[in-house]
């Protein structure tokens, strides 16, 4: 196998723990909740919603050539943007 299916392979890999993970959280929210109150973070009731749709999108993201390949350009482009000296 190359490289590349390698890196393909494992980019599969990744959304696919990143879907279990939302599905998991989304399925009992009330449960995902208390964990996370659990964790000592603050609005546990709001990070119960807002992380399983971050993992959802991590989980497109990676499936979709097209769309990894515009988050990787983002990723590129903001961290050449915070080198550049504002003053």
């Amino acid at each position: 196998m190359t490289a590349s299916g390698i890196g393909y392979v494992a980019a599969v890999v990744v959304a696919a723990v990143f879907a279990a993970a939302a599905a998991a959280k989304l399925r009992d929210l009330r449960q995902t909740s208390t964990d996370f109150d659990r964790l000592g973070l603050p609005n546990p009731d709001v990070f119960a919603r807002i992380v399983p749709l971050a993992e959802m999108t991590c989980w497109i993201t990676n499936s979709s050539p097209g769309l990894a390949g515009l988050r990787n350009l983002t990723e590129l482009i903001s961290h050449r943007s915070s080198a550049i000296p504002l003053a």
